[in-house]
């Protein structure tokens, strides 16, 4: 007697809290199923209110239910995960290969800059697998994984040199372009990218409007640079006019210490704050750290930790 297929979407075996296909599936009271893992750290994070709640249903338990193994959701999802990879998951021509499958190579879905190699799902399971709790930098696939790393540091080209207009790593910033403008290569690429978006001029062999169309461009990327400078200088300078206009500035300013003597003013120092250590003379206008109790009453305001002393005007 034939098999009979059902055919099934991979979203109703997904968990709700992590969004992946269900691992060591356990259903709730409720009848909604989770990773175990996932269930269990969200209950977790519920103890102190001994309520726990189901994170898709808000339905509430108490005590906190015991959580059994689904077998049979276990025995489908695991039928999924082998079914995963079909035969539309192979590459094709202009598709990254997986570097690590053996036979015929299946579509690569993200490459690894720490290990240089790109994964098909199944290899990438594995691989997160493996280096779990590591940080391993991953990247939609690409098949110029060398043209990304620092030929000289081996380290990934994360960084723009303004200066030599060429991508380096951050090693370089501090080595061979040590003092160089520099800027994060995602921050250029989407420059680039919001420059060529202006409206391109038609094709036209004649060198003349060639030569017409890049001085436009040229013009275009002046102006596109040039406008928020000056609009930051606008802003500045009014700005700078709202301060004038609130704060007087004193018509001269002191050259020297003997002119600052002008503004000095004669300070009483407040004896009910001054710590024990503290001897406080000339009308409490000179303090002096002698090392020794001084007999000082006590009071609330007193410091009591660290010898220090308030002064009775204020200084602002």
């Amino acid at each position: 007697m034939a098999e009979a297929r059902i055919s099934v979407d991979q979203k109703e075996f997904m968990c709700p809290v992590c969004l992946d296909l269900l691992k060591d599936p356990v259903a709730i009271p409720c009848g909604h199923s989770y990773c175990k893992s996932c269930i269990t750290d969200c209950w977790d994070q519920e103890d102190q209110k001994r309520v726990y709640s189901c994170p898709q249903c808000r339905q509430t338990f108490s005590p906190r239910p015991d959580l059994a193994r689904n077998t049979m959701l276990t025995e489908v999802v695991e039928k999924l995960k082998k079914t995963r990879i079909s035969a539309d998951c192979y590459a094709g021509a202009g598709d990254v290969q997986c570097e690590v499958c053996t036979g015929r190579k299946y579509r690569a879905v993200k490459s690894c800059l720490m290990c240089l190699n790109s994964y098909c799902q199944n290899q990438l399971e594995q691989h997160e697998s493996l280096f779990k709790g590591k940080k391993h930098n991953l990247t939609e696939a690409t098949g110029r994984l060398q043209e990304m790393i620092c030929q000289k540091h081996e380290k990934l080209l994360d960084v723009f040199c303004c200066t030599d207009q060429k991508c380096i790593c951050v090693l370089c910033t501090v080595i061979e372009h040590k003092n160089h403008e520099a800027v994060s290569a995602a921050a250029q690429r989407t420059e680039k990218q919001s420059f060529q978006s202006l409206s391109a001029p038609p094709e036209s062999t004649d060198v003349n409007d060639d030569l017409f169309s890049s001085l436009v461009s040229s013009d275009a990327l002046r102006e596109s640079v040039h406008q928020p400078r000056d609009k930051l200088e606008d802003f500045c300078k009014e700005e700078l006019k709202k301060i004038s206009d609130r704060v007087a500035f004193p018509n001269t300013v002191p050259r020297n210490s003997k002119d600052s003597l002008q503004y000095s003013h004669q300070l009483t120092l407040d004896l009910n704050t001054a710590h024990k250590l503290l001897r406080l003379s000339e009308s409490n206008r000179v303090i002096t750290y002698t090392g020794t109790v001084q007999s000082y009453p006590d009071h609330p305001d007193r410091f009591d930790v660290y010898p220090q002393v308030l002064c009775k005007e204020s200084v602002c």
